[in-house]
Formats: structure tokens, sequence, C-alpha cells
């Protein structure tokens, strides 16, 4: 676990909104849906109507950890598989097929605490395999509501280096070669065993002499100030 509390001699970056656009530049994007509204996605067959909206507009991506209550059922009402049924929402990665692909699409449009129904064809749902409790070809229904999600990136783009954000930074700016930064930090082995940590007060070093190992540094030249992570770092 890696927090970032302060980074001196930073550049600072520009707003999105400072970007030039060209002169008569339309950029279109379908309106958000009202509570009760229903639309198709990207014209795949998944129909995604709005029951409850969440907050803010920040959606997750592919690769981030969601976890979300969910009640699937056919279209007769007949209920397969209920997270509030076991009273224990799912936790799995967006965008990997670990659960029904249709999903995958449909809650990468969601926000936090929405909750949404979608219906789900076949050819984005269980097939002609179906499941237990689901015939073949049959279109399903999911109540979806995000509870939350964590932002994961591969620092390296080769899974060397991942990093989940557990807390989000309140700066653009993101630290450089010749910065000094102060930060927090506790090692552990798979075996949850500590192997390195900091005091409470952390430690300060400069980037460009870096501090515990190669990872860190790399790492924390993509945080911003304040922001709180967990980093899974390979062997190599």
């Amino acid at each position: 676990m890696v927090v970032v509390n302060r980074a001196s001699d930073v550049s600072q970056l520009g707003d999105v909104d400072d970007l030039d656009e060209e002169p008569g530049e339309v950029i279109e994007s379908a309106p958000p849906l009202r509570v009760g509204q229903e639309r198709e996605l990207n014209n795949s067959g998944l129909k995604k109507r709005l029951l409850h909206k969440g907050i803010g507009w920040e959606t997750p991506d592919s690769g981030d950890e969601v976890t979300v209550h969910y009640v699937g059922s056919l279209l007769d009402g007949g209920a397969f598989d209920s997270t509030r049924d076991r009273n224990e929402p799912s936790t799995f990665t967006l965008g990997r097929g670990e659960f029904v692909f249709g999903l995958d699409q449909g809650i990468a449009t969601m926000t936090e605490g929405e909750i949404a129904l979608f219906t789900v064809p076949p050819h984005l749902g269980y097939g002609e395999a179906g499941r237990q409790g689901v015939p073949p070809n049959s279109v399903v229904q999911f109540e979806v509501q995000l509870i939350s999600w964590i932002t994961v990136v591969d620092v390296c783009k080769d899974g060397g280096i991942v990093k989940k954000i557990m807390e989000k930074g309140n700066k653009n700016a993101q630290p450089g070669d010749f910065d000094e930064v102060l930060v927090k930090y506790k090692v552990k082995l798979d075996d949850d065993s500590v192997v390195a940590q900091t005091s409470e007060k952390g430690i300060e070093f400069y980037m460009k002499d870096g501090q515990l190992c190669p990872a860190l540094p790399k790492a924390i030249k993509t945080m911003k100030r304040g922001e709180k992570v967990k980093l899974i770092v390979q062997p190599q």
C-alpha cells in the first residue's frame, strides 16, 4: 500500500476544457437516460432501463474491479440468481468475461450507486448452452446496482506493476524525476508477512534517487497528491 502526501516543484497540467476545438466541430453523444427510460446500447441488442440515478458522472473501465448487487431473472419473472438473496455483493474484473458478457458492456455505462435493468440477448448472455435455471437461447434480465469500483492500472503495460487505486488524489499534477516526494508504504509478501514499512510520518526522497525498489518510483510517477494505492509487483 502506497500513499503520496506531497510532491514539490511539479508542473501543472492544463484543464481538459482548455483543449482546442476545431471551428464548427460538434461532438455527438446520446443524452443521459431518465429514470424509467430504456435504450439499446451500441446496436448490440443489449437494452438498459434506468431505475435509479447514480452519483456523479464517472463510470468504470475495462480491467477495473467492480462490486455489484444483481438479480438475474427470465422474462417471465422467475429469478435464477441473486446476490441479494445471499446478502453478499459480487466483485469481479470488468471486461474479462468473468461474468455475463453483456453485463460487462452494461456495467461500463453505470455510475456509482446507479440501479439499472439490463435485458440481455442470448448471444451476450448464456447462449445455446444456457445454465441452471436458464434454458438454451433465453433472453434474460439483470437488475444491477453498481456499489463501487476500484480503478486498476497496468503501470508498465506488461503486467509487471499493477496499481489499484483505493483512494483518489486531489490534484492533477504528478511528480517528475527531479521532484521530492513524501510517501508512506507497507510491503507484504503473498503470505501477508510485512517485510518493509515506513513510519506514520512517511519518508521523503527525490524521485531520481529511487526508494526501496525500482517499481516504487515508477508507480509514484503515475500518482497524484493524496492518492492511496495497492501495488502488485511481479518478481523481475
